[in-house]
């Protein structure tokens, strides 16, 4: 069983498609309990590979956590944690034997009643399950898996190679863009002097927020000039854009989940900053799967570095570009097939420790 909010276009429902297309069927029926009233193409693909849907956004926790109850649920998986729309209160009712929280929330539930979380190796460390009430199980790989989207078309070639120059980019949410963010990448555009920062979110259709972002780099000596800022983010747009940027840099402390793995299938190598928690540390697990160690810094110095060191260097930015789009489909982010596997294993040791 799995129980959301968000089993539409975002996070939770990209990184479930894969799973639920690819999950073997005849060993796993899957069923839903929906929050949200709202149906969208996420929804509705979901719904194809779904045994059973429930809409429970209008019924009260004991309600719903009774008609979880009758069926007979072998493991309950909640994905919104304490997030918008979630429906943490069933848990506490504990209407399934076995509960527990992946994907949707970075962190405790601090439910007793959800016995597990599910995370992987970097996301949460052996040091780390002291702030868990849940049991720690970790998937081998990364936590995350991404459905590759239809008729994307990477890019191969470098776009510095048509620019004459080095476009840096994020398309996080601006509201992970701190300060501190925006004062190493001024640091990374003053020291590579011709480069430029592209960045795109729905936030940059105001133009009070286009101001105000140009101000921010202006403070730290950088001219408007070098930027290029982009509103509107439809997904397909956000596809298209990473044709146009040479290195993404990742934000922090919290970085990109979608933003990086969406990067990385256009073969647009990403920077990262491992922070400490769970959090912090999802861009590290999503390039350490993906064979991209040598761009997961510890420090904002080893980040300035890094951009430094790919944006001077363009052989290896072109070899980094071919080895993921090599490598990538053969690893558990974007091989759903691979990933299904994965979890599936994780499912039967969960629920054959009950049995």
């Amino acid at each position: 069983g799995f129980i959301s909010g968000d089993f539409i276009s975002h996070p939770v429902g990209f990184f479930l498609q894969g799973l639920f297309q690819s999950i073997d069927k005849a060993q796993f029926q899957l069923i839903v309990f929906s929050n949200n009233a709202k149906i969208d193409s996420v929804t509705n693909q979901l719904k194809l590979h779904a045994d059973q849907w429930n809409q429970i956004e209008n019924l009260s926790d004991d309600s719903c956590a009774e008609l979880i109850h009758k069926e007979n649920i072998d493991l309950l998986i909640d994905l919104s944690g304490h997030t918008a729309r979630n429906r943490i209160g069933v848990l506490a009712y504990k209407p399934a034997i076995n509960q527990a929280t992946w994907l949707g929330f970075f962190g405790s539930t601090g439910v007793p009643e959800v016995g597990y979380v599910i995370a992987d190796n970097i996301t949460i460390t052996k040091e780390e399950e002291r702030y868990y009430v849940e049991k720690v199980l970790r998937l081998p790989n990364c936590y995350l898996n991404l459905m590759m989207p239809e008729a994307v078309k990477e890019r191969t070639s470098l776009p510095c190679d048509t620019n004459g120059f080095i476009t840096f980019g994020s398309q996080n949410n601006l509201t992970k863009m701190t300060d501190e963010v925006v004062s190493v990448w001024s640091d990374i555009l003053s020291a590579v002097p011709s480069s430029r920062l592209l960045l795109r979110s729905s936030q940059l259709s105001s133009e009070r927020v286009l101001d105000r972002t140009k101000q921010r780099f202006a403070k730290m000596g950088i001219a408007a000039d070098r930027l290029i800022l982009h509103g509107q983010s439809l997904r397909g747009q956000v596809l298209e854009t990473y044709r146009d940027i040479d290195i993404a840099l990742d934000t922090f402390p919290y970085p990109g989940g979608t933003t990086t793995l969406e990067a990385l299938l256009m073969n647009t190598p990403v920077i990262t900053l491992k922070g400490s928690g769970f959090l912090s540390k999802i861009g590290a697990s999503i390039l350490t799967t993906a064979g991209l160690n040598k761009n997961i810094a510890a420090t904002k110095e080893d980040y300035l570095e890094i951009a430094i060191r790919l944006a001077n260097n363009v052989n290896e930015l072109s070899n980094c570009r071919r080895r993921l789009k090599s490598n990538l489909p053969n690893t558990t982010l974007l091989n759903s097939v691979l990933f299904a596997k994965e979890f599936e294993n994780l499912v039967k040791g969960i629920v054959g420790k009950n049995e």
